[in-house]
């Protein structure tokens, strides 16, 4: 790669992602996209609960032998949890959709939001990378070509994964790739 196209990609990956602090001459190779399947699990999820306490809320009101105080009270606290808990996957999809694996010609970053207050932000340099790998685990995930990716590195064995990929196999090709032009043109000095 020229020297004019290396500066292209490198001032096109500024603009576009200005928060990740890029060295001179860094640039941004891919954009590890998430599935959109992702979203729907905790949709999934969240309408189950929600029928599940409205199930639960109707039980307790109607279908119960003596109507006591006691039920009534648990019927009022299914019906509130029925409805607080949308706000749940709202913060969940939040989260998912803020959760990024971006490589560069230099080095991985990942962010994951754990909860609404906790976060990791992970930096692994292409000279780390050890091995690289997709795993998809059912026929869901081979039909929606989704998948988790990854990645081992080199003396604290540390392995880290990202759920949810979209065409894993294809971001797997390019981050090798990447790697090894990375090892390439420092043991060879190549450009």
């Amino acid at each position: 790669m020229n020297d004019r196209k290396r500066q292209r990609l490198h001032k096109q990956s500024e603009k576009r992602y200005a928060d990740l602090g890029l060295e001179n001459d860094e640039f941004v190779v891919t954009d590890v996209g998430r599935h959109p399947l992702g979203r729907l699990r905790v949709w999934a999820a969240i309408i189950l609960i929600v029928a599940l306490f409205l199930f639960a809320a109707w039980f307790f009101a109607i279908e119960m032998p003596d109507f006591t105080e006691v039920n009534f009270f648990l019927a009022i606290i299914c019906v509130v949890v029925a409805f607080i808990t949308p706000l749940a996957g709202i913060v969940a999809v939040r989260d998912y959709d803020n959760d990024w694996m971006v490589v560069t010609n230099l080095r991985l970053i990942q962010n994951i939001r754990h909860t609404v207050f906790a976060s990791e932000n992970q930096e692994i340099g292409l000279d780390g990378i050890e091995d690289i790998s997709f795993r998809q685990t059912d026929p869901l995930q081979k039909i929606f070509n989704y998948g988790s990716l990854r990645l081992s590195t080199i003396g604290d064995e540390h392995t880290y994964i990202f759920t949810y990929v979209s065409n894993p196999a294809e971001q797997v090709k390019l981050i090798r790739k990447t790697v090894t032009e990375y090892h390439e043109k420092r043991v060879h000095g190549k450009s």
